[in-house]
């Protein structure tokens, strides 16, 4: 970790950050938790925490160059080919753990057709999973049309289905407790939870680290805000021969499919500068 800027908990000027986080990210045992549950990860991420008058404005540029770091951060930070350049310049949302950077750092790599490609493979599973489980006939689409590779996504009027899909399907504490608003912050979850959560390094950096979980499908999905305690719209699980097999794929397919595109992006990701 490095650290530009004036990072005492009383500067004057928070410039983005908030004291807590001054005071957490400076700390040696909040930084030695942070490296310790990042660990599993076979690529090496180069985290530097800027605060200053200019870096703070320019919070979520996602991929930069270094010469764009020289002019609009007025920093000389150079790429190094054998890690992620990660630069945080701010901080406006829940306190910075080893699991918040890691679902930041999701955000400022989401434009990139590597984190294009991992979110279409959440998308064809949940879209299956409506469809075939729930019976909640949708479509995905292409949003750039004939514009490059293919980026899917869904209609409008079906994102209360996807998140509350995202919801039961998660098993990190944002889907527990009802806090995922959108399916894109699934898509972050899903990132941290992969570089946070990995149960073993292997020495020949194997694509799979068993750090993602997904909960069997729910008999009722239900959405929408809730009447007399009771959520307005439900969809009971119809088929349940595509349940179980979708529950068996949730529990080693998809998990095994994810953490390939994952590692394939972020091996992709080495000698690259990211600002978020």
């Amino acid at each position: 970790m490095d650290f530009v800027g004036d990072w005492t908990p009383d500067a004057k000027r928070q410039y983005g950050y908030k004291p807590r986080d001054a005071k957490l990210l400076t700390n040696p045992r909040a930084q030695e938790k942070i490296c310790r549950v990042w660990k599993q990860l076979p690529q090496t991420i180069h985290m530097c925490f800027v605060r200053t008058k200019d870096a703070y404005k320019k919070m979520n540029a996602g991929e930069v160059s270094e010469t764009w770091v020289q002019g609009n951060l007025g920093l000389d930070i150079q790429a190094d080919e054998d890690a992620i350049t990660v630069l945080y310049t701010g901080n406006t949302d829940k306190t910075m753990t080893g699991w918040m950077l890691a679902h930041r750092m999701a955000h400022a790599f989401s434009r990139t057709s590597e984190f294009t490609r991992f979110t279409n493979e959440v998308l064809l599973a949940m879209q299956e999973i409506l469809e075939d489980v729930y019976g909640i006939s949708n479509k995905l689409y292409n949003s750039r049309g004939d514009r490059g590779d293919n980026s899917y996504s869904y209609k409008s009027e079906f994102e209360p289905q996807y998140t509350a899909l995202s919801r039961a399907m998660g098993t990190m504490r944002s889907a527990r407790d009802k806090s995922l608003i959108r399916p894109q912050e699934f898509f972050y979850e899903i990132v941290a939870q992969y570089v946070t959560q990995g149960k073993e390094r292997f020495a020949d950096y194997s694509l799979k680290n068993g750090s993602l979980k997904f909960n069997k499908l729910p008999s009722v999905l239900t959405w929408g805000r809730k009447a007399w305690g009771k959520p307005i719209n439900s969809r009971y699980a119809h088929n349940a021969e595509a349940r179980e097999e979708i529950d068996a794929q949730l529990e080693s397919t998809l998990p095994d499919t994810l953490e390939y595109y994952l590692d394939e992006m972020f091996t992709s990701f080495l000698g690259r500068i990211f600002v978020m």
